[in-house]
């Protein structure tokens, strides 16, 4: 009898090779992988205005569309990918909290040149830099986390930068369930929220723009404002 007329010879895989069934399996995981629509959270919420003694500032306040439009894309291994928009949320969070920090504000559709800016004290314009997450990934982790860092561009009306402040914040929400969208949500609201919160509480007393105030008239005025 010949090898190719031997039953078991024929219907034995070569070595190192699947059987066709396990090919075709993994040819379908590997489509379905590829074409496996990202989970999206998108961050869509309203910010509470914070209550502070406003400062007797008039603010120019520039959105960049890097910060507009800002998305964060990534995959994590073995689980799945997800998609952040954040842009709207950030300008969202920023416009109340201008308003109240400082006398007048008005927004600014592209960055003056130095020297533009005779009707305000001076312009900020907030950045977006760094956003990172994790989910649970094992029976024992329940927590969706997020930390985000903005970073505050100051400068005077001439164009000299008063203070670079790179502003963190950090959010925590449980989860539940096998996609915890809700919970990442939660948690980048929180996050941005505490961020905002020490913009809100702290801006005065930044290093860099507390000695830009006190080599300037407006000290006075901020001083007596605060008591």
């Amino acid at each position: 009898m010949t090898p190719s007329s031997h039953p078991e010879v024929a219907n034995t895989p070569a070595p190192g090779s699947l059987p066709w069934s396990a090919v075709a399996i993994a040819l379908l995981l590997t489509v379905l992988a590829g074409c496996a629509s990202p989970a999206r959270v998108a961050v869509e919420t309203q910010f509470p205005t914070p209550l502070v003694e406003p400062l007797p500032l008039r603010a120019a306040v520039y959105y960049e569309a890097a910060l507009r439009d800002f998305a964060h894309s990534e995959t994590i291994p073995q689980h799945s990918q997800w998609e952040f928009e954040l842009g709207q949320a950030s300008v969202g969070l920023f416009q109340p909290l201008f308003g109240a920090l400082f006398q007048h504000v008005q927004t600014l559709d592209t960055l003056p040149e130095p020297g533009e800016l005779g009707a305000f004290d001076l312009i900020v314009a907030p950045r977006l830099e760094r956003f990172e997450f994790d989910i649970p990934r094992h029976r024992d982790s329940r927590f969706a986390e997020v930390w985000m860092q903005y970073r505050l561009y100051i400068y005077a009306p001439d164009g000299t930068a008063i203070a670079e402040w790179p502003v963190t914040g950090y959010g925590k929400s449980a989860a539940s369930g096998t996609l915890p969208r809700a919970a990442l949500h939660d948690a980048a609201v929180r996050a941005m929220r505490e961020a905002g919160a020490t913009i809100s509480v702290r801006f005065a007393s930044q290093p860099d723009v507390r000695s830009w105030l006190q080599e300037n008239s407006h000290v006075h005025s901020v001083q007596n404002g605060d008591g």
